[in-house]
């Protein structure tokens, strides 16, 4: 449609609902357009497809695409300039398809929806750059999409699931003998790996605990541990828990003999 063009910018009537790919014999919409560096499509596009190289090899730097999306194939396949791909929510879109990042070697950041089921095969094939995947729902639900074989930059880049103001706490009390040690047990809910965890005792002369939540009982007593948890955007969401030390039979002898005979 746009074969030989040199424009910078192009802006999609909200009309337009589907962008056609083609066959290998021809071009596609917008393929091998260096000089296009910006596509603007509005939040209210009725754009459902982006077809097979539509955008092959463009100039793009970014891409917002609208909820109305379902299916995207082999379209910026080698689009080397790509840093960041977002797409709007809520979206539809079911499938990422073969290729279709492909060689986008810039590309740093991308937002996988949550309605996303597959993720086909060489989708964000040597995409080296990638570093953020920016995932609308929780690490339960990204280990439910089909993500196939070539998609390693995608499975290697740090990926944020949607946890802010969904994060719940439970810290459960626990009871140690004097000496002994334990491990924190806590749940945090959603799932998710996108979050930083701290522990306080508000006595360590009692029980201490260390950056792995691993306890100690270093006196008789009581004392809480809080389990503070900070999620990618800084929110933060804390649990305190009751640890309770006592002696056993054992020990309850020898203090008795030892603080009897240093009274002696």
């Amino acid at each position: 449609a746009f074969y030989g063009c040199s424009f910078s910018e192009f802006t999609l009537p909200d009309s337009v609902e589907r962008l056609e790919g083609s066959n290998s014999f021809y071009y596609g919409s917008f393929e091998d357009m260096k000089s296009l560096k910006k596509v603007n499509i509005s939040p209210d596009s009725q754009l459902k497809i982006i077809g097979t190289r539509v955008f092959n090899s463009s100039g793009i730097k970014t891409i917002t695409l609208p909820s109305g999306i379902t299916h995207i194939y082999e379209s910026f396949m080698g689009c080397r300039s790509l840093e960041s791909v977002t797409f709007a929510s809520p979206s539809k879109l079911k499938i990422i398809d073969y290729a279709a990042f492909m060689y986008c070697e810039a590309l740093k950041t991308v937002s996988i929806p949550a309605s996303v089921e597959t993720v086909d095969t060489n989708a964000f094939y040597g995409c080296e750059s990638l570093s953020d995947v920016y995932y609308a729902s929780t690490k339960a639900d990204w280990d439910k999409i089909e993500i196939k074989e070539g998609n390693d930059s995608l499975l290697n880049a740090k990926i944020h699931f949607a946890s802010a103001q969904t994060i719940k706490v439970k810290a459960n009390d626990m009871t140690l003998n004097y000496k002994q040690t334990g491990k924190l047990d806590y749940t945090v809910t959603p799932e998710s790996d996108d979050y930083k965890v701290e522990y306080i005792s508000s006595n360590e002369k009692i029980v201490t605990v260390d950056k792995n939540g691993n306890v100690k009982a270093a006196g008789k007593g009581t004392a809480d541990i809080t389990v503070k948890v900070t999620d990618s955007k800084g929110n933060e969401y804390k649990d305190t828990c009751k640890v309770t030390v006592k002696y056993t039979f054992v020990q309850w002898i020898i203090m008795i003999l030892f603080f009897g005979w240093m009274w002696y």
